[in-house]
């Protein structure tokens, strides 16, 4: 077998080539619980969210009343 060969010609004890790889970011801080609902989210999305609420209920609105 091949890696047979391979233990009796190298010496794989040593490392040769060594790559230290790290992911750094700074540590989160702590929220108050119900700022966790909302936080998540830019205020254009709130803001296109309340607008298309708002857009429903006036909808709902006329159209109860044309019928």
């Amino acid at each position: 077998m091949m890696i047979i060969v391979r233990l009796q010609r190298f010496d794989f004890t040593y490392n040769y080539l060594f790559d230290g790889t790290a992911f750094v970011m700074a540590k989160p801080t702590l929220e108050i619980k119900w700022q966790g609902i909302y936080r998540p989210l830019s205020w254009l999305t709130w803001a296109s969210v309340a607008a298309s609420l708002l857009a429903v209920a006036i909808t709902l609105c006329l159209l109860q009343k044309l019928t």
